[in-house]
């Protein structure tokens, strides 16, 4: 039975282009930290100059802006529509925290999937191979091979020790003969 090698690799592109668009579609849609400013909630006609005190010309200009500014900026405070400098870097880290989380948990899930797949495929390609005929045949081979080898070395070193034997007993009984003519 042959696999068709390039069905997997067309399968992990499509699951993969599926958990980066869902990924992409999260990132892009969640709202992580507040940076922008609702300009429609200021409204210009209840600043009004602070310091009471009548002033003309272009100091009265500078003071009305100065004043503008000040309590424009206290009313973005109030309304937490502004961030301050360590607000904001504390909201981007967060960010970049909640994104380096997501991406080693993707890290881990492909991972354990990769580990589970691979797993798998290597034990489909061990199995094929371990009940192939031609496997069973090799090794049933070798194993013929290795008890005839076996079994003719047992053989020959019987055969050597009986040969051996024979040479003791027929040595023994010449030297019983030669012992029975000195009698």
């Amino acid at each position: 039975m042959k696999r068709n090698s390039k069905t997997p690799l067309y399968h992990g592109m499509i699951g993969g282009g599926i958990v980066v668009s869902i990924f992409l579609i999260i990132l892009l849609s969640a709202s992580f930290f507040n940076y922008r400013i609702d300009i429609n909630r200021i409204n210009i006609n209840t600043i009004h100059n602070s310091d009471s005190t009548v002033v003309t010309g272009e100091d009265s200009l500078y003071h009305l802006q100065q004043s503008y500014k000040k309590q424009l900026i206290a009313n973005l405070k109030k309304d937490k529509s502004i961030l301050t400098p360590q607000e904001y870097t504390n909201n981007v880290v967060n960010y970049y925290n909640s994104v380096l989380l997501i991406l080693s948990l993707m890290l881990a899930a492909f991972s354990f999937l990769g580990f589970v797949y691979i797993k798998s495929q290597a034990q489909d390609i061990i199995d094929e191979k371990l009940y192939s005929k031609e496997f069973q045949e090799e090794v049933v081979e070798l194993l013929v091979g290795r008890a005839e080898n076996s079994f003719r070395e047992s053989l020959n070193s019987i055969l050597s020790e009986v040969g051996e034997l024979k040479n003791r007993i027929a040595g023994y009984e010449d030297n019983r003969d030669e012992e029975g003519e000195i009698e």
